[in-house]
Parts: C-alpha cells; sequence; structure tokens
C-alpha cells in the first residue's frame, strides 16, 4: 500500500481532531468560556472539551501507526522544519508589522522552537518519536497477557489515582511526555489485540456520547460551587476533569477512536491531503504572536455573546482557520519542503540510514502496512 492509497477513516478523524482543537481555541482564547454566561456558558463548556480530546486523539492516531513503523530521523526533522519554519516567518513579519516588541527570549523561541518550548506540543511530540522504536521493542516482547497487566497499571497511576489526589499534576514536559507513552501503549494495544466489544459502531458511539456528557455535567456542576471552594482551589479550579488523562476525556478519545476505527470509506485523496496539512494548522493559527491578532482583533469575539452566536461562528472560524492554514502549509510543502528535502537526501542519506538502523535493529514489524505518519514523507 503506497502514501496516496492510505484508508481515510484515521485521516479523517485527524481532520476532526485538530478542528475541534481550533475550536477550544477559539473558546479559550476568545475568551468566550470566561464572559459567556448562562446558556452561552454551557454551550462554551462542550466547545471547552475539544482541547484535550483533540491533543489525545492526535497522540493516538500517531501511536497507532508508529507502532509498526520503522524509525526514520527525516520524519523528525520535517516537523522540527516545518516548526522552525513557522515561528521564524510569522516572527519575522510579525517584527516588522509591529505586532509586538521582540526580546532575546522572544527571538531564541523563534529561532530554536524545540529547545524554548515555543509549541510544547511539537517538543513532547519529537520527544515521542525518538523513544518510539524503544516502546515498539517492549510491545513486541510482551504477551497479551503482559500487556494488559501494563494498561491496567498506566491507567490506574494516571487515570484513577489522581481522582483521590490534589492538586492535579502540574504541565510539565516529562509529565506531558509520561501521558503520550501511555497513549502509545494504548494505540500499541489497539493495533496488536483491538477489543472486540468496543469494535461494534454502535457501543463505541454510545460510549463517546455519554462520556462527553459526563464531562460536561462535572463542568456545569463545579461552576456552581463557588470558585473560590477551598477544594477547587487546591485541585486546580473547575476544569480538574478536564485534564488529558481524565476519566472521561480519556473514554470520550478511546471510544471516537475505535468508531472511526471500524468506519470504511476507502482511501480519498482529497481527504488525504487536507489531513496532510493538520498539523500546520496547530503550527500557524496557535503561534503566539497569530493567536494575538487572530481572537479578538480578526475575529470580534467579543461581540459574540448568544449561544447559536458561539455555535455557528465558532464552527465557521475553524473551517476557515484550517482551509487557510491548509492553503498556505501546502504552498510550504511544494515551494519550499520538497526542493529542500530532496536536497538533503542527496547530502545526507547515507548517514541518515546510518542513524535509522541505530534505532530500527532489534524492531520487529507485524504488520507492512503504511502509516499515516509517512505523510510528512516526499
Amino acid at each position: 500500500m503506497n502514501r496516496k492509497d492510505r484508508m481515510s477513516n484515521f485521516e479523517l478523524l485527524r481532520i476532526i481532531s485538530m478542528l475541534i482543537i481550533v475550536i477550544y481555541h477559539f473558546a479559550l482564547h476568545g475568551n468566550i468560556i470566561n464572559s459567556a454566561q448562562g446558556i452561552s456558558k454551557a454551550v462554551s463548556n462542550v466547545l471547552f472539551i475539544g482541547g484535550t480530546l483533540g491533543v489525545n486523539l492526535f497522540v493516538l492516531i500517531g501511536g497507532y501507526f508508529m507502532v509498526d513503523t520503522d524509525f526514520r530521523i527525516k520524519r523528525l526533522l520535517k516537523l522540527w522544519f516545518a516548526t522552525f519554519f513557522y515561528c521564524a516567518l510569522i516572527s519575522i513579519i510579525g517584527y516588522f508589522a509591529k505586532f509586538t516588541t521582540f526580546g532575546y527570549k522572544t527571538w531564541l523561541q523563534t529561532f530554536l522552537p524545540i529547545s524554548y518550548n515555543a509549541m510544547w506540543f511539537v517538543t513532547v511530540y519529537i520527544a515521542l518519536g525518538f523513544l518510539s522504536p524503544f516502546l515498539n521493542m517492549l510491545i513486541n516482547a510482551m504477551s497479551k497477557k503482559n500487556y494488559i497487566a501494563l494498561l491496567i497499571v498506566l491507567g490506574a497511576a494516571f487515570v484513577v489515582l489522581p481522582l483521590w489526589t490534589f492538586p492535579m499534576p502540574q504541565r510539565t514536559f516529562f509529565n506531558l511526555l509520561s501521558w503520550f507513552v501511555c497513549l502509545y501503549f494504548l494505540a500499541g494495544y489497539i493495533r496488536r489485540y483491538s477489543i472486540k466489544f468496543f469494535d461494534k459502531k454502535i457501543v463505541s458511539l454510545t460510549v463517546f456520547i455519554l462520556s462527553i456528557l459526563a464531562v460536561w455535567g462535572s463542568l456545569q456542576w463545579l461552576q456552581r460551587m463557588s470558585p473560590n471552594h477551598e477544594m477547587l482551589r487546591q485541585a486546580g479550579g473547575t476544569y480538574i476533569f478536564l485534564n488529558h488523562e481524565t476519566l472521561g476525556v480519556v473514554m470520550a478519545t478511546f471510544s471516537l477512536f475505535m468508531f472511526f476505527k471500524n468506519i470504511n470509506i476507502g482511501s480519498n485523496k482529497i481527504i488525504n491531503a487536507i489531513s496532510r496539512t493538520s498539523f500546520a494548522v496547530y503550527l500557524i493559527h496557535d503561534n503566539n504572536l497569530i493567536r494575538s491578532k487572530l481572537w479578538g482583533t480578526w475575529i470580534k469575539t467579543g461581540a459574540i455573546k448568544s449561544p447559536i452566536e458561539i455555535i455557528i461562528i465558532g464552527i465557521l472560524c475553524a473551517i476557515i482557520v484550517y482551509a487557510v492554514c491548509s492553503l498556505i502549509e501546502w504552498i510550504r510543502i511544494l515551494c519550499v519542503e520538497r526542493p529542500l528535502f530532496s536536497l538533503v537526501d542527496r547530502v545526507f542519506g547515507k548517514y541518515f540510514a546510518k542513524f535509522d538502523s541505530c534505532f530500527n535493529a532489534d524492531v520487529i514489524k507485524s504488520t507492512p502496512e503504511i502509516s499515516s505518519f509517512n505523510k510528512l514523507e516526499d
């Protein structure tokens, strides 16, 4: 199966994941979540769930395919280059357009975006990419019984135990990487063994809806309590059940993933092409300089008040942002990435192969299927 013939169910899920992340940023950075009241607040809480849900789905999709994919440093270099390209380009444009003042730290984050964690998700995801071949060795060495035991231990440590320990874990690099590793193991188990009960689409869809309702209900309930309630203050506020590893979010992530895993829409070139640009949508629209202008200046989010406006404008903004960023990314791929990496391959290809062999020597692949992660090649 070549890259163009990928099945598009996961690619569609990747697009949806990024759309709900954009909608989450619309609610967060557009200050909708803080300014809304009554029914509008309840609606904005639904949009707010998309942030952690979308991130979890992105990692789960990547892990599902990386489990059976050889490590290639070129993929990670392309992620790094795309991050560097957009950070540098947007900063240079912002400097001359006088978006903001630029200090020493700003320029360091611009030209060293991974080292200085300018885009936290990219930093953690690239670290996961380097760990993936070693995680695969462990996955391939475990029996099904061992694997189930590992998932139970990880679930207890990361999902169940924090419900009784306050405050909730801080969002540090190592905490996030640890959680991404947990999602990787879950994706690997689904890839190896699946979970028959959730292979029924009606079951996975029902569990997803119930999980979303549970998370939304917890937000509504906690927001009715005093914001100064001592327990909530120690736990981290009214959004404590909206962390990446909380039970409701995990079940929503898992069940939606299983639903899309079991639908068959064949291979659609348009979906695959749109999906390929999803990572760049994040890099562009959530860049610090773009974010400060996009929500509130270019899009007048302060004037959005009614529940219907929040829903319609939120969805329209997500689609428009995705479309514009996708177009920009395809221009970058065709005009910059392909010519550059064609040259890089000719000059450094043999060195990349030697580097890759250090990671792939003991990895056993179970299937020859090419992952959507390979879309970064070309």
